[in-house]
């Protein structure tokens, strides 16, 4: 559904479930006697009020080979009114509002004037810019499902400048990452770099582009230290190499321009650098975990925004750290700390991507407890988990295994 589409009446929604039936007999070839048997219907009733019940949704989406959200959307939203938005504006000065909503950390005001400008736009460069725009403010708003789509979207107008669709791939690479599609996420990224290789950076974009897919191929490699690997030496070497690119390139257009987004990239670096390290053996573990902690008392007096999440990013390092690091009493007190805290900014933010990696690393160390315990012990949460687990479920489809063990077996006590 295209944010801004709006709801059908039950008159609208009865039409269009009407013209699907009619289309899943032209699609099939079937008559409407096979169509109802397909449907579990009888004849006389295969075509439904506006409200059909959900078997019904189901069914028609298999008989017409639809993803059943598409045929949900198709009947439910009406988004006909969308190509109108933007009348009175121009592309440019949407464009040029929606920064500035960005740069006052108004992501939601971001979010609307950069579909306007999608609709306003007079080129495939105009609208896939205006996609960028639009999947930058669902990033930072914690939708990355959200935003992965509207990148999709961006890279299918054509043609395209080189260095936008670079852009927009190196933040799909970063958007695949935080849904958990390593080995995709890796393949972009490596693309980017392999396309900088060739052709060095030209201006302000393409270097912040290149720096991002460092930092993207960066973040995947400490993603993989939470495999059982063969060589994790070789993982972490990787990680810190391409971190410490990333932070240079990062560092040096900060001080060329003085953005807080490209210092907040450089930060989140830092911490990167400082799991790496602990991996390779270059900073003893309690010492990575004691800098970590002392950075986080920074963080209370920082407004939302990019800054702000990228010390949620090192409470993420931190208990990976620990996590991997550390034992006993002292692991468990400092990974209670950095989920915590990283629970805290998530909250503050509403990064539904922070969150996800909190409950992560909780069930890892549930997990562990179990083993190293011997014996089947509760998985143990509150009203506030049940509500971000049930979050995370609807967000990262690769937690909704994961998310529905939770949910099934955990044990939930009172909130109060």
């Amino acid at each position: 559904m295209e944010l801004g589409a709006i709801a059908c009446t039950e008159e609208q929604r009865e039409l269009r479930l009407h013209k699907l039936i009619d289309l899943a007999l032209h699609y099939r070839g079937w008559t409407k006697h096979q169509l109802a048997d397909a449907l579990n219907r009888h004849v006389t009733k295969l075509y439904p009020g506006g409200n059909p019940k959900l078997d019904f949704v189901v069914g028609l989406a298999q008989v017409l080979d639809w993803p059943i959200e598409t045929v949900i959307d198709f009947i439910w939203f009406d988004d006909s009114s969308l190509s109108s938005a933007a009348e009175g504006a121009t592309f440019e000065q949407l464009d040029e509002a929606a920064m500035a909503a960005f740069r006052n950390a108004d992501y939601r005001g971001m979010l609307g004037l950069a579909q306007r400008a999608f609709s306003a736009a007079r080129t495939p460069e105009q609208r896939a810019l205006a996609c960028q725009r639009q999947a930058g403010a669902w990033d930072l708003l914690g939708q990355s499902h959200k935003s992965l789509e509207m990148l999709r979207r961006g890279l299918q107008q054509v043609p395209i400048s080189d260095g936008l669709r670079l852009m927009l791939e190196s933040n799909l690479a970063y958007e695949l990452l935080v849904q958990g599609e390593i080995t995709e996420a890796r393949g972009i990224a490596q693309l980017v770099l392999d396309w900088f290789n060739d052709h060095p950076p030209q201006g302000r974009r393409d270097t912040g582009t290149q720096g991002f897919a460092y930092y993207v191929r960066g973040r995947i490699s400490l993603r993989m230290l939470q495999f059982p690997l063969e060589d994790p030496r070789s993982h972490a070497d990787a990680a810190y190499a391409d971190l410490a690119r990333a932070r240079e390139i990062f560092n040096a257009l900060h001080g060329e321009f003085g953005d807080e987004q490209t210092f907040s990239i450089a930060n989140t670096c830092a911490g990167g650098l400082l799991e790496a390290e602990a991996a390779r053996g270059g900073v003893a573990p309690d010492e990575a975990v004691a800098r970590i902690l002392a950075k986080l008392d920074e963080t209370d007096d920082l407004p939302v925004g990019d800054l702000l999440e990228s010390f949620g990013w090192w409470c993420i390092f931190g208990a990976n750290i620990a996590f991997r690091h550390l034992t006993g009493d002292e692991q468990q007190r400092a990974i209670a700390v950095f989920t915590n805290k990283g629970l805290e900014i998530a909250n503050r933010l509403n990064n539904w991507v922070i969150r996800e990696r909190v409950l992560n690393m909780e069930y890892r160390v549930y997990q562990a407890f179990k083993e190293q315990a011997g014996e089947e012990a509760d998985f143990v949460i509150d009203e506030e988990d049940l509500r971000l687990i049930t979050g995370a479920v609807g967000q990262f489809p690769l937690f909704r295994r994961l998310g529905w063990q939770i949910i099934r077996t955990a044990k939930v006590v009172d909130s109060g």
